[in-house]
């Protein structure tokens, strides 16, 4: 019995060796046919044809050529017999189909046949799981039945020959049992889903980053009041959401595309473009139609909330209608004209592609201009619109802004046409110019807090006293309250009394308070110190009367606030002057006196000032426009006294120039030297300010008329004379 098997295994090798024209061979078209008599006996025969007409198989859904790793499929064959030449038998509880499924080898092993069992070639075939059945009829034809067989698979990497497997018997006098065979081969590839190229990896991370970035820019928009000053909350949360919709694009517009991110980037990309960078071109169109209102150092008050207004009615107006068309062309592409995934192809690295119809891609053109019309607009708009003073500071931080994201497009748009066939290099800029172009839609946010802090660094790191003094008598021995003695502004934090006190004397952080002050109709403190810094300058009892008149003096235009004891004192002071005056006393006691007059009425004005404006201003774009006038003022130092004499000059020829008028600018008028207003000066009063003085008095007389049409301020003649 041993050498009858053995003998017969010989015969099975044998006849599998013969040339056939069938799957074996390449025909795929035609299925093999195994007949074996004497099933398991002792005596039995395996014979292979191909399958002659009355047994038929064929794929109903074939094996793709090519498939990448992890990419399921399914598949399904039938196999047809005519049962007036073959009556199928039943075989038991599993009916007329004993075995039917999928087997697999490797394309380079040779041979791959259904017949090689599992315990003999297991390192060759694999075989999916095995199910069994029994035949129906041929819908139409009385004498064929068939058989369909359904497979779910998930083929390793690799080139296979896949073999589709069934398996029935007859009875002819004798049981033979037939195996039908078809096969195909195919290729598996490496996986090339998202996140297998270190390109991707890095975009990833490079996204993370910018995450990192907005999540800090908001936890600083939180805890600064500068910023909170200066943003729109809800513009600046539209741009925030935005940002975090941009970036996150790159991980949908990727090197793998499949049908999801074709559909999902357009929509993360536009959406999050007009949220970051429409409330820019709204600002933008606003400041631009606005223009007018803003031109002026000190906004026309009466105006200022009105204008406010109709700027955020704008701004809101024009990002909802940028969010509507972005809403409707969206829509429209992705419900009719939606872009898919490309198939898999194995000789492609990558399938960085969508499939667009010629409708799709129009679409996505339009969706392109108009956002480029949205951004290039708005940087049209914002170097076209105009500001002086501190607003200055606003516009800069928009243009600037513009500049950066349209710097970052174009960049990607050369890389992307220069090199259209690196779709690595294309993925890297792109990732990189997105993740760029949130940084610099947002980085107004960092100038803000960087300029919301400027003038305390600035004051930090410089000795006060050698910076900006050199406008009138201050200099860095002085002090404005009579007493002498070195600056110390280094040594002491500035945003203390101290430091205050340091900071206060100069005519430049003054004009800049008082502008500020206008918001809280509090002006009167810092007017009334600026005019004793002025009258320290050279004190004279005609000066000493008018300050008395308008900021002492309970009936006074601008009468401070300040205590009746300090007030009935300083009044009882002027008139002991006034009477050693007309006595003809010691004239060195009178100039003590007059020295001496407003020197507590004064310290109770400047704390006044510190504390209710002081703190702010420094976070405020007025501190911040001062520091940069300090700043610059320090190139003064290192300079021999010959340069500096050139600058100032230099400084006096522009001062001509700018036509100061009441119409301008202005502090309160200047109490001139023996009551004589001066004509020339760096501050102006005018009478549309005076009206929002905390207190504005009625009366008329010559004191208060000439204090309205007189300057506090440098004189030219002064300068010069320095």
């Amino acid at each position: 019995m041993t050498c009858q098997r053995s003998l017969s295994s010989i015969l099975t090798i044998v006849l599998l060796s013969l040339p056939t024209n069938a799957y074996l061979f390449g025909d795929f078209d035609i299925a093999y046919c195994w007949e074996t008599t004497n099933f398991n006996t002792s005596t039995e025969v395996q014979t292979r044809n191909p399958c002659d007409s009355s047994v038929t198989m064929a794929w109903i859904v074939e094996p793709p050529s090519t498939v990448e790793a992890g990419e399921k499929f399914s598949v399904s064959f039938v196999l047809t017999v005519n049962s007036s030449i073959h009556s199928p038998m039943t075989f038991g509880p599993v009916g007329q189909i004993p075995h039917t499924n999928i087997h697999r080898c490797p394309t380079d092993m040779g041979l791959c046949t259904p017949t090689y069992t599992v315990s003999t070639s297991s390192n060759l075939i694999t075989e999916t799981e095995s199910q069994h059945g029994s035949f129906s009829s041929v819908t139409g034809s009385a004498d064929l039945i068939e058989h369909i067989t359904y497979v779910d698979m998930d083929i390793p990497v690799g080139t296979w020959t896949v073999v589709a497997h069934a398996v029935f018997g007859t009875f002819e006098g004798q049981v033979i049992v037939r195996d039908v065979a078809i096969g195909v081969t195919m290729t598996v590839g490496e996986e090339k889903g998202y996140l297998r190229s270190d390109v991707e990896r890095f975009g990833v991370g490079v996204t993370g980053v910018t995450y990192i970035y907005i999540i800090v820019l908001s936890i600083m928009t939180l805890t600064s009041a500068s910023i909170q000053r200066a943003a729109d909350p809800i513009l600046l949360g539209l741009q925030i959401i935005g940002g975090i919709l941009f970036v996150t694009t790159t991980f949908f517009w990727t090197l793998y595309m499949t049908d999801f991110s074709c559909a999902a980037f357009p929509c993360f990309a536009n959406i999050g473009f007009t949220l970051l960078c429409g409330p820019l071109f709204a600002k933008a169109l606003a400041m631009n139609t606005f223009s007018t209102q803003h031109s002026p150092l000190l906004d026309t008050h009466n105006k200022a909330g009105s204008t406010k207004a109709k700027e955020k009615t704008l701004m809101y107006g024009v990002i909802a209608i940028a969010l509507a068309v972005d809403t409707l062309l969206l829509s429209i592409w992705l419900s009719k004209y939606r872009p898919t995934g490309k198939p898999a192809e194995l000789d492609a690295e990558y399938r960085e592609e969508c499939n667009n119809s010629s409708e799709s891609k129009q679409i996505a053109a339009i969706v392109f201009t108009f956002q480029c019309v949205l951004l290039v607009a708005g940087g049209i708009l914002s170097w076209t619109t105009s500001r002086k003073g501190y607003h200055r500071l606003e516009l800069s931080r928009l243009r600037s802004t513009f500049v950066g994201i349209m710097i970052s497009g174009l960049i990607v748009l050369i890389v992307e046409a220069a090199f259209d066939g690196d779709p690595e290099l294309n993925f890297l800029i792109r990732a990189v110019g997105m993740c760029l172009a949130t940084v610099f839609a947002l980085y107004w946010v960092v100038q803000v807090w960087n300029e919301g802090n400027m003038l305390s660094r600035f004051a930090e790191r410089r000795k006060y006293g050698n910076v900006a003094t050199s406008s009138h008598a201050e200099t860095e021995n002085t002090s404005y309250i009579g007493s002498q003695g070195e600056s110390k502004f280094g040594n002491i934090d500035p945003k203390s009394m101290e430091g205050f006190e340091e900071m206060f004397k100069s005519s430049i952080i003054r004009g800049y308070i008082f502008n500020f002050a206008l918001k809280t109709l509090s002006t009167e403190s810092v007017e009334f110190c600026d005019a004793v810094y002025r009258y320290k300058e050279n004190p004279k009892i005609n000066s000493a009367r008018k300050i008395v008149d308008v900021f002492i003096s309970n009936s006074g235009e601008k009468s401070v606030n300040i205590s009746a004891n300090i007030r009935n004192k300083t009044l009882k002071n002027l008139e002991e002057i006034n009477k050693a005056i007309a006595n003809k006393e010691n004239d060195e006691l009178i100039q003590k006196g007059l020295k001496a007059l407003f020197n507590k009425s004064f310290n109770e004005c400047r704390r006044l000032v510190y504390v209710n404006s002081w703190k702010e201003f420094q976070k405020s774009e007025h501190g911040a426009t001062a520091a940069v006038w300090l700043d610059w003022l320090e190139h003064m130092d290192g300079h021999s006294d010959q340069e500096n004499a050139w600058v100032v000059q230099d400084i006096l020829t522009r001062a001509k120039k700018f036509k100061i008028d009441s119409k301008t600018a202005g502090l309160v008028g200047r109490i001139g030297n023996e009551g004589k207003s001066l004509n020339t000066g760096l501050f102006i009063s005018s009478p549309s300010i005076s009206k929002y003085s905390r207190r504005n008095s009625s009366t008329t007389g010559p004191s208060r008329r000439a204090v309205r049409k007189s300057r506090l301020g440098l004189p030219l003649e002064e300068m010069k004379q320095a």
